[in-house]
Parts: C-alpha cells; structure tokens; sequence
C-alpha cells in the first residue's frame, strides 16, 4: 500500500508543483484500474480494525492545503469518487506559503480559508494538521512543539469543528521529541522517507511517495509493480545518500519536501 503526497496543482513548474492535466489523468487511471483511494484516517483505521485492504490501496495527501485545490483537484476527486487528507498550516490558513522556512524557489501561492476547509471537511475529505508555522520540528525548544503540534491542532479543530487525528511533519524533519508530541495528540503522522506501508509500520513515521517523482506517465502507471518499487528505492536512497553529504551543513528544505 502506498501514501501519496501531492503540494500545489498548478503549471509552475516548481519543486511543489503538478501540473492540473497531470493530476487529472493521474486519478483517472487510478479509478480505470480498480484502486482504492481513501484518506489517512481511513487507511489507518483499516488497519486497526482489521478490514482487509488490497494492495492497491492507496491513501490520497495534500501538504499546505493550496486554494487552488478547490478548483483543481476537488472537480477531479468527485468525478473519480475519491476523498484525501489535507495537511494544513494553522497559522496561514487563508493566507499565502511564505513562511519563515520557504525556499526562495517555491512560487508564492494563496492557501483555503477555513470556510473552504469546512466545506471540505463536511464531504468527507480529512482535515489534518501541518503545524502552526511550518518549522523543521527537531531540536526545537518543548514549548514551540506545544504549539506547533498540539496549538495547531486545536485551532483547526475549533474552526471547521470536527476532530483533527493526522498529522504530517513539515520537510519530513522529525525527532524522537516531535514524534513522541505527535504521538500524544494524533493517531498517525507522516514524513517524506519514500516507499510502502503497512499495518506493521510505526503510525508516526509513515512513509509516502511524493508526486514530483512520477510526473512521467510511465512511472506513475508502475507504481505497483517491480520496476516501479526499484525506481522508488533508488529515488529514496538517492535522497537519504545526499541528506547524509549534508548533515554538517544547512538542509535543503526543498529536498525534504
């Protein structure tokens, strides 16, 4: 099973970016060929229950939560019958990306607004939690993490006013302290470490595959066969390799997306 991450649709071509079409005929072959696609939330308490899901379940992910979601992925979704989770930043809700730790590559994009959120969340999509102000959460001091994870989570909850279980760690970036803080307010998180998952894995270190990395039509139609997970270990083992060359240095927070 797999966790699919997706940013901003638009036609950028930015590090975040999918093109709308792109998107579109993404979806429709998952709905042509039988996959399932749920939320997080849904695909964690399958597990928890034990229901059984194929391997072709995929759950459905949106970091940052991009206006332009309602105009091009919400049309798409309903036509395939498909719902997803959708990470937001508390603290921007309504607002625009440019938070403290956005690389200067990434385009300056508007967010939903809590009615949007709402509306969203009242057709069975996920509302989720990404923090307050987007920081890479390792080493950050215990009162920041407070409010980034559990501050945030409140203020989401008190505005579309239903319970806020999943979480996703900006940049992927997340220490025994986050996580153990994650834990103690969510049901499950997710990072940026590529590949599969199952009912076995730790909820709050969730692998997922990030879109930028099947643009082509030809990798995205692999996704469940043995070209394709091979493609995806090399791609995780290419980013782990050069995350290690950096360790002394600033991170590339683009990298981590």
């Amino acid at each position: 099973m797999l966790i699919l991450t997706y940013h901003s649709l638009d036609n950028t071509g930015s590090v975040i970016s999918l093109a709308p079409e792109t998107f579109a005929r993404q979806m429709r072959f998952l709905k042509a060929n039988g996959y399932r696609v749920v939320t997080l939330h849904d695909l964690c308490e399958s597990w928890k229950t034990g229901a059984g899901l194929s391997s072709r379940t995929i759950a459905l992910t949106f970091d940052d939560g991009y206006a332009n979601l309602m105009e091009t992925a919400l049309p798409v979704l309903e036509e395939c019958g498909f719902r997803a989770t959708i990470f937001v930043v508390a603290g921007y809700v309504g607002a625009h990306n440019n938070w403290a730790s956005q690389p200067s590559t990434v385009p300056l994009l508007r967010l939903l607004g809590w009615r949007d959120l709402r509306e969203l969340s009242h057709t069975g999509f996920e509302i989720a939690g990404h923090t307050w102000t987007h920081p890479a959460l390792a080493g950050i001091s215990k009162e920041a993490l407070a409010r980034e994870i559990g501050g945030s989570k409140d203020l989401i909850e008190q505005r579309i006013g239903t319970p806020v279980r999943s979480f996703a760690y900006p940049y992927g970036v997340v220490d025994a302290a986050a996580r153990d803080s994650v834990a103690s307010h969510y049901l499950a998180a997710c990072t940026t470490q590529m590949g599969e998952v199952s009912a076995e894995d730790d909820r709050y270190t969730l692998k997922r595959i990030d879109s930028y990395y099947l643009r082509p039509t030809v990798l995205f139609r692999s996704l469940d066969t043995v070209f394709g997970r091979s493609y995806l270990n090399m791609r995780d083992f290419g980013r782990r390799f050069r995350a290690r060359l950096r360790k002394w240095n600033r991170p590339d927070l683009t990298e981590a997306r």
